[in-house]
């Protein structure tokens, strides 16, 4: 079965975002002074932001690796299992569109059993964002997002990893555009 090359380093974005060891980001929390850093990304047509705290590494993933365990798409990456989620389909966004080329993946560092492998369209850059100016306007209705915040100008998503990776674990939801043949 084909695997994931870790080791690729022809992605747009620096390989390796790491800032913490997958701690959570509060939205709520209005004692954080100072900036947070985030991972800005673009699905289908609209960005969203990751905290980079809770992410490991950036990787390209070619297709053909993909694997199914029951209905949740895995890649085998680093000796384990990656469960897969399209970012765009499970926030109801478009879903990623990166026909004919390998899907861009942001891992997420939380333990081995937990971690996941979120697809974007493209990553932009990493900049500062303030939580304590999240708008929470809407965020419950819409699983696995904080809420909205301006990043470099943009008024984006910021993605609740921890809810995305409970889902996971819960059983699949919209892992990726595809069903299981």
């Amino acid at each position: 079965a084909p695997t994931v090359d870790a080791n690729d380093t022809s992605m747009d974005a620096p390989m390796t975002v790491s800032t913490g060891v997958g701690a959570s980001v509060d939205a709520n929390d209005t004692s954080m002074d100072a900036p947070t850093p985030v991972l800005t990304v673009m699905l289908g047509d609209r960005s969203a932001a990751l905290p980079t705290e809770q992410l490991e590494r950036l990787e390209k993933i070619d297709p053909a690796a993909i694997e199914w365990s029951g209905r949740t798409p895995v890649v085998q990456y680093r000796g384990r299992l990656l469960p897969l989620v399209d970012l765009g389909s499970m926030l109801h966004h478009s879903p990623a569109d990166q026909v004919g080329g390998p899907l861009r993946v942001v891992v997420t560092s939380e333990d081995e059993d937990s971690s996941v492998g979120l697809i974007v369209d493209q990553v932009l850059d990493v900049v500062d964002v303030d939580l304590a100016t999240v708008d929470r306007v809407g965020a419950d209705a819409r699983m696995g997002v904080y809420g909205s915040v301006v990043a470099a100008g943009t008024v984006v998503d910021l993605v609740d990893v921890d809810q995305i990776a409970n889902t996971i674990d819960n059983g699949p939801a919209a892992l990726i555009g595809e069903t299981a043949a």
